[in-house]
């Protein structure tokens, strides 16, 4: 048996055979090594996997020197590689200002990638397939907690917790000229007002 190995490791792997007369020549006699995998001719099974994450079956033969031979059926499991999802942070956005447009990027698999997230991002602010957070965020200030996940040309996946910030916007009280008021009379109600918050 072989011990399953991700995409993108290198391998090098030796086949044995018991009985019969030394040397032994080696090859696949049925199915198929993954990609960029090669058996020599002594039994070395090398190089660097770049097939698609999957099961490969195939059948290993041994001929001695005799010309007698012997065969193994193998399952050989190929696993997803590491993905990893960058940056690791976004800026903090500002309630109902235009977000600076962040793009991620992935490493790792197989390109090209999509995205997707899970979690709440505050309302008018989204994530594009191409990996672009951006908007205007209009939800109260707070921070919204996402998993920002990229998915490889052969469905593997990597993820990034991602905490964005909605900072307060700027509240300003607009200058105004406030009437005189006179010493023992009642003052009428003045009318403040404010602009950019809710």
């Amino acid at each position: 048996t072989l011990a399953s190995a991700q995409q993108g490791s290198t391998i090098s792997q030796s086949f044995t055979t018991g009985g019969g007369t030394a040397p032994y020549s080696y090859s696949i006699s049925a199915g198929s090594l993954p990609l960029g995998i090669s058996l020599s001719n002594e039994g070395l099974l090398s190089a660097t996997v770049t097939g698609a994450p999957n099961t490969y079956s195939f059948t290993v033969r041994s001929v001695d020197s005799s010309g007698c031979l012997v065969t193994a059926g193998i399952a050989w499991q190929i696993t997803c590689p590491t993905i990893t999802v960058s940056p690791s942070s976004v800026p903090a956005a500002t309630q109902y200002a235009s977000y600076g447009a962040q793009t991620f990027s992935a490493s790792g698999g197989s390109a090209p990638y999509s995205w997707t997230y899970s979690g709440t991002l505050p309302a008018g602010m989204g994530l594009s397939s191409g990996g672009i957070l951006s908007g205007t965020p209009t939800s109260a200030p707070a921070s919204y907690n996402i998993n920002v996940i990229a998915t490889d040309a052969n469905g593997c996946q990597g993820t990034r917790s991602i905490a964005l910030v909605v900072n307060c916007p700027s509240i300003n009280i607009p200058a105004s000229t406030l009437p005189s008021g006179s010493k023992g009379a009642v003052y009428p109600d003045q009318q403040l007002t404010a602009t950019g918050g809710t």
